[in-house]
């Protein structure tokens, strides 16, 4: 072997690994911060929407002063009348000449306000009094029929509300003609039980007689007119006769 080749410098072996870049430590991972993201959109609160589709002004005033006639404006009139009537430190001194009359004035007056309701709600749905056969489009032949119903007992009362108004609800509910006059006749006959079981079966009677004549006629204006003559023939004969038989008071 030549002595050069042996004295060749051994720098030409060495290795380069020392001239590499040094392996990082490994480092505990530092917490990072949380990133702050936006609140996620909430859904808008629905909030009630006005009402649609109201009556108009007028229907709205006509409900308001029903509904405080049915109830507390009535009560309300009668208690202005009672103070006022009332004698003052115990001395009779009524605003009213004849406190009796203005009773009967007020009693008229709200027994009419049902009637009023059932015109109201007619006209709410689109129909009329003449809807249910009140009007004066038959004058002559309606006053001979009330004229001929005067001898049965009724009311005018009675007659819009459990005939008229009832039987034709009842109806457009799909209700039998039958099944109809009698719920009509017997809620007629419930409320005259203060006369006793006699008043009882004789309005039940009677119901179911001008029941089936307003089903067969749908004629309300003949009940209402006998009505008025048999009050105007039972007022009459009362002062006629009062004092003067045994079976009416004095």
């Amino acid at each position: 072997m030549d002595n050069d080749e042996h004295l060749q410098p051994r720098s030409a072996s060495f290795s380069l690994r020392g001239l590499r870049d040094p392996e990082p430590a490994n480092e505990a991972a530092l917490p990072t911060a949380p990133v702050p993201t936006a609140p996620a959109p909430t859904a808008p609160v629905p909030t009630a929407a006005p009402p649609t589709g109201l009556p108009g002004r007028r229907v709205l005033r006509d409900e308001v002063l029903l509904v405080l006639a049915l109830s507390l404006a009535a009560s309300a009139l009668y208690a202005i009348v009672d103070i006022l009537s009332a004698p003052i430190r115990g001395v009779e001194a009524p605003l009213f000449a004849n406190v009796g009359l203005v009773y009967q004035l007020l009693n008229l007056a709200t027994s009419l306000v049902p009637v009023a309701l059932v015109l109201h709600f007619l006209s709410r749905s689109g129909e009329s009094a003449a809807s249910i056969g009140l009007d004066t489009t038959r004058p002559w032949n309606d006053l001979r029929w009330g004229v001929g119903l005067a001898a049965a007992r009724s009311g005018l009362l009675e007659e819009v509300i459990v005939c008229g108004y009832l039987l034709r609800r009842l109806d457009q509910l799909g209700w039998s003609p039958t099944k109809a006059l009698w719920t009509s006749a017997l809620l007629r006959g419930a409320y005259h039980l203060y006369q006793g079981f006699g008043g009882f079966f004789g309005n039940l009677a009677l119901g179911l007689f001008f029941g089936r004549i307003y089903q067969l006629r749908g004629r309300t204006t003949p009940l209402v007119i006998a009505h008025f003559l048999i009050d105007a023939a039972a007022g009459l004969g009362y002062l006629a006769l009062r004092g003067h038989v045994w079976w009416l008071p004095g």
